[in-house]
């Protein structure tokens, strides 16, 4: 049996991370390991909770999903695009 994946929800509407996190806790598979309102507290997050996917905004206040992970960086490890 595979692991369920590991996703982290960045977001600063809290209304559509919640709802997001609680339509996922129905399944099994993603589950999700964290949730934050900005790319900055994201980061910070991401290296303790070891997620497998971070599903980001693209338009957030300050550091948002698009300057966060230009096309030309490489995302962290363990972490898709």
């Amino acid at each position: 049996m595979t692991r369920p994946i590991r996703l982290m929800l960045v977001g600063d509407h809290p209304l559509f991370t919640e709802g997001l996190r609680e339509l996922l806790a129905f399944h099994d598979d993603p589950g999700v390991v964290g949730v934050t309102d900005s790319a900055g507290k994201a980061l910070t997050q991401i290296g303790p909770l070891a997620p497998d996917v971070v599903l980001m905004d693209l338009q957030m206040p300050g550091l948002d999903g698009v300057r966060r992970n230009p096309p030309h960086r490489r995302p962290p490890p363990r972490c898709s695009r």
